[in-house]
């Protein structure tokens, strides 16, 4: 892979149900092997999720390193964090909320996170924040307010998704204004959500147009 973290976003917008379910069907029989025991018991519309994650990541396996999702082994590290284990220099990470989907490929650790807006719970920045975040956002009865908060909170995640330590109270201990053994972000706001990517300095971040549900069918299909 080039020296450069790639970032593929996709919203599922209004699609008529009949015409997706044949194609989750076919990506259920494409990614069968990935499904976990776990899975078994699993919502429709969880697995729905999964499958559109992993044909997202799909199509940037395929852009960026020139492999199939199929041909990879994939292995959960001890804190949930997936790896890929018969390509090491090929890491990525997930994220997805409400009609959102993320995926960041990187040849070095990479971690992402998506936040659609939300109402924010009284007094959580401070169990999660540092003093000098704190500090650094407006009034909650700011209009401003959530943006702000979601920004410093997709950075957080996104570096402890990078480290594949999950929360462990790490969070009110990370300084998001600073780089972190050369860790560095980019976080970016749109109409109604947040998302930050994690990745190491000096890759350069290449971030793909937004997708949409016709645009992931049609290119899955010619590639498939």
């Amino acid at each position: 892979m080039d020296p450069i973290a790639s970032v593929y976003l996709f919203m599922l917008d209004q699609v008529d149900p009949d015409s997706l379910a044949p194609f989750l069907a076919e990506l259920r029989e494409r990614y069968h092997a990935l499904f976990t025991s776990a899975m078994k018991n699993a919502s429709d519309w969880w697995i729905q999720r999964k499958l559109i994650g992993w044909t997202l990541l799909d199509i940037a396996l395929q852009q960026e390193a020139g492999i199939l999702l199929t041909e990879c082994r994939i292995e959960l590290l001890e804190h949930g964090k997936p790896v890929i284990t018969n390509f090491p220099d090929v890491h990525f990470n997930l994220s997805h909320s409400k009609q959102y989907f993320l995926v960041g490929l990187s040849h070095e650790p990479i971690g992402v996170d998506i936040e659609s807006e939300r109402k924010i719970i009284p007094n959580l920045a401070e169990k999660v924040f540092t003093e000098k975040e704190q500090k650094s956002l407006p009034s909650i009865e700011d209009s401003t307010y959530t943006q702000a908060f979601l920004r410093i909170w997709t950075k957080k995640e996104s570096y402890t998704k990078a480290l594949g330590t999950g929360y462990q109270g790490l969070w009110n201990r990370i300084e998001t204004a600073e780089i972190i053994d050369s860790f560095i972000w980019k976080t970016f706001s749109q109409d109604n959500f947040v998302f930050s990517v994690c990745y190491h300095s000096p890759q350069i971040l290449v971030l793909h147009p937004l997708m949409k549900w016709q645009e992931l069918a049609d290119f899955y299909r010619s590639k498939v």
